[in-house]
């Protein structure tokens, strides 16, 4: 009988597990295809599952219902046993909200921002993410509003010990803000040299070129990525930024449509064709983009620029 009610213990647990796999990788295969509202649809049968609630804030998030993207990460924090994903993904709400929220809403969320990535790190010392985003919340909040040059040093100092590549990058960041590129400068080269094969480090130095107008640095990196990652999007949209920012707009153009190829669902690049296609005087193209984009499912915020890019078209 022991042995039974074991096995049954045992079952269960593959059983959630496979529940789990099952939700998220569907729930992540309509939401890269900015299916929001058949995700909201195959999520809603999942309320009791802690995936469920998850995938589920994240869709609220995405179509701008944000209290109730709160309400259901809330609901997901009581069941979770990954407590930590649910105090991280809270703090990134309260996040959106204190960014899109007038000035005293804003001052009121700040504090459950840090709080819930405080959690966290806390609940998982592992979880470098929200470390990460602890670190920049205290760089550059106003310290009106909890940021604190001191924490921010005293994260830097923990991460140094444990992740040197991300320790170099978060260096970077403070160093930009204080406008010491030159340093800036020599750290991302450091992290580059560290992982040559990152993209997301290569995509942030790039980034950092273009803005600093370096663009023939930047251009390296962006070939860097194509080079490692082809099937990508990635590489073909920082060459669109470096011709855009040189003002060679049909170049930028084509490679914003190798981009597409790679994924069509980026519709941050489609808003830049559109942008630079403006900016050649094709208003009806450009016009067509916008609507386009408007009937199709996308980030909330990114409805708000397209909207008043058409006003203003």
């Amino acid at each position: 009988m022991k042995q039974f009610v074991v096995m049954l213990l045992l079952l269960g647990s593959v059983l959630l597990a496979d529940d789990a796999l099952n939700i998220s990788k569907q729930a992540e295969q309509l939401l890269q295809e900015h299916q929001f509202k058949k995700a909201a649809q195959f999520l809603s049968q999942y309320q009791n599952h802690p995936d469920g609630l998850y995938y589920l804030s994240v869709v609220k998030l995405l179509t701008g219902e944000l209290d109730e993207a709160v309400e259901l990460a809330e609901k997901g924090l009581k069941i979770a046993q990954d407590k930590d994903r649910f105090y991280e993904w809270l703090g990134d709400l309260y996040s959106v909200k204190a960014q899109t929220s007038n000035m005293f809403s804003a001052m009121m969320t700040v504090s459950k921002i840090k709080k819930n990535w405080q959690k966290a790190i806390e609940i998982n010392p592992n979880n470098s993410s929200a470390r990460e985003k602890l670190f920049m919340f205290y760089l550059m909040a106003p310290g009106i509003a909890g940021g604190d040059e001191d924490k921010a040093r005293q994260i830097l100092d923990e991460v140094k010990t444990s992740d040197k590549l991300l320790s170099l990058l978060l260096e970077a960041r403070w160093q930009q803000k204080e406008k010491n590129y030159k340093k800036a400068r020599a750290l991302f080269k450091q992290a580059v040299q560290l992982a040559p094969d990152s993209i997301s480090v290569l995509y942030e130095a790039a980034q950092f070129y273009l803005r600093q107008s370096q663009l023939s640095e930047a251009r390296k990196l962006a070939e860097k990525i194509i080079t490692a990652k082809p099937e990508r999007f990635t590489g073909y949209d920082l060459l669109g930024d470096i011709f855009a920012q040189k003002d060679q707009l049909d170049s930028a153009l084509a490679q914003y449509d190798l981009a597409l190829k790679k994924d069509p669902y980026q519709y941050k690049i489609e808003f830049k064709k559109a942008k630079i296609l403006a900016k050649m005087g094709q208003k009806q193209q450009a016009k067509a983009i916008a609507q386009k984009l408007l009937s199709s499912e996308i980030f909330f915020l990114l409805k708000r620029q397209v909207e008043a890019f058409l006003k203003d078209l």
